[in-house]
């Protein structure tokens, strides 16, 4: 998986960023992290996984 494959940000219409704006919503962008097939939110979980699979080999 390439790093640039999953940094994609998702355009907003003007019609959903207004509902958006009139409703409270705020968007915040988040980076995920990819090892051996599973996402983690955390760097600290991914890091973990991934130490666990190189002990593994």
């Amino acid at each position: 998986m390439s790093s640039s494959m999953h940094q994609e940000t998702l355009a907003l219409s003007p019609e959903l960023a207004a509902k958006m704006e009139k409703l409270g919503i705020t968007r915040v962008p988040a980076d995920h992290f990819y090892v051996g097939g599973f996402r983690y939110t955390q760097l600290k979980d991914a890091i973990a996984q991934a130490e666990r699979q190189l002990a593994l080999r």
